[in-house]
């Protein structure tokens, strides 16, 4: 193969690599995008989690309190209990999770502020049913105090689950475009290997054509050339021995002759040096 051919071969092999690593590059930057709409969605799945689960915390606390003041069965206060101790961690973890939105951390503030109100209230009608003032405890719920903080911490618990939504909605969206993105990136780059490999070999084919057909004009040329100089020396030869014959007849016959038995004759040196010594 020429030169020339194998040189513009390997700049076409060097495009099409620098294009697929471009590809690549792309589709690893969208694969990456996608990993960090899945973790982000999963994290405002999280999150919805924790807020649902303080509501859910909130209700239990209440419904063992009220369990004991009627009752006043101290097994009642089991699910209070495990409420109360578990609320604490939980909206730490919430405040951890809506860090980075300053209006969910502005919210959560407020649903801080509530939680332990509605605590607080909680416990002070079992400190009072525990302390034998069973009427006071039943005063201090039938004053609704209670399920205005209830009230209250479902309408802050609704605010900061509807703006999960909306950021889970939006994440969605951008997770959707980034898969579509992605599986047009692979597309995309098969389409343009399998069209740069074809240009690619439709190129070489051409240019090896083309050395071809130089080649075997070149071939031609010197096959030409080498008849030229064959049929020159033939005319060459045949002049010379045409010259020759017509000087040989230029020639007298006596001298023809004798140049002919100059030719023939044979010297015999030896014979005659022994001729010379004898007597």
């Amino acid at each position: 193969m020429p030169f020339f051919l194998k040189k513009r071969s390997i700049v076409s092999l060097v495009v099409v690599f620098c294009l697929l690593v471009a590809a690549m590059a792309a589709l690893a930057f969208l694969f990456n995008r996608q990993n960090r709409d899945a973790a982000a969605i999963q994290h405002t799945l999280t999150v919805q989690g924790h807020l649902t689960r303080v509501l859910s915390l909130l209700q239990d606390a209440e419904t063992g309190q009220r369990g004991y003041l009627l009752t006043g069965n101290p097994a009642y206060l089991e699910p209070f209990t495990s409420a109360t101790s578990e609320l604490d961690k939980l909206v730490e973890r919430l405040g951890l999770g809506v860090a980075d939105n300053a209006t969910q951390v502005q919210a959560l503030a407020t649903l801080r502020l509530v939680v332990n109100d509605k605590l607080d209230e909680l416990l002070g009608t079992i400190e009072l049913k525990k302390a034998s003032k069973s009427e006071e405890a039943l005063s201090a719920v039938a004053s609704n105090k209670g399920k205005a903080l209830m009230d209250r911490a479902r309408d802050v618990l609704a605010r900061m689950f509807a703006e999960e939504q909306r950021l889970l909605a939006f994440r969605e969206i951008s997770a959707e475009q980034t898969y579509k993105w992605a599986v047009g990136g692979i597309a995309a780059a098969i389409l343009i290997t399998l069209a740069l490999g074809w240009l690619t070999l439709v190129d070489a084919k051409r240019q090896f054509e083309i050395a071809n057909n130089a080649e075997n004009v070149a071939r031609a040329a010197h096959q030409r050339t080498l008849d030229e100089v064959a049929r020159r020396e033939r005319l060459e030869r045949g002049g010379r021995r045409s010259q020759k014959y017509a000087a040989n007849r230029r020639v007298p016959a006596g001298s023809r002759q004798t140049l002919r038995n100059q030719r023939c004759a044979k010297p015999y040196p030896y014979t005659f040096r022994r001729s010379q010594h004898r007597p």
